[in-house]
């Protein structure tokens, strides 16, 4: 037998100013009930699957994604950008962050006034020949 595990209250239709209430079920199944209906419960079509392309996003993150950047954090940025000179790139792969984070986080700390700049940047900087140590 169906059992109810949570019940939400409506806001009124503002046609038939009925009050209407939606419960969901253990079987995952959702249904509303009006005042005004005689029908009583009414089951409610079943909420689609996530796509495919969408699960994928959130697994394909990275670890760091969407965590708070700390001191230490800003500190081994500025040494992978300014000393070790490895590109966007390289840095998100290391650090576990988006590109995008990245190039955001170089603006935020003041090393570039845009991220149009930081980007140019990047573009020269993966444009150097990796091993261009003079002999």
């Amino acid at each position: 037998m169906r059992k109810i595990v949570q019940i939400q209250v409506l806001p009124a239709d503002a046609e038939s100013a009925s009050n209407r209430l939606c419960a969901l079920c253990d079987d995952g199944s959702l249904w509303l009930w009006a005042s005004q209906a005689a029908d009583g419960w009414q089951p409610l079509p079943p909420i689609p699957a996530a796509s495919p392309d969408a699960v994928a996003d959130t697994v394909n993150k990275p670890a760091q994604a969407g965590a708070r950047w700390t001191a230490e954090d800003d500190t081994q940025l500025a040494q992978l950008w300014y000393e070790a000179q490895l590109d966007v790139a390289r840095i998100a792969a290391q650090v576990q962050r988006s590109e995008g984070a990245i190039v955001s986080r170089l603006v935020k700390l003041d090393f570039f006034a845009s991220s149009e700049d930081a980007r140019a940047a990047n573009r020269l900087r993966r444009k150097k020949p990796a091993d261009s140590t003079p002999d």
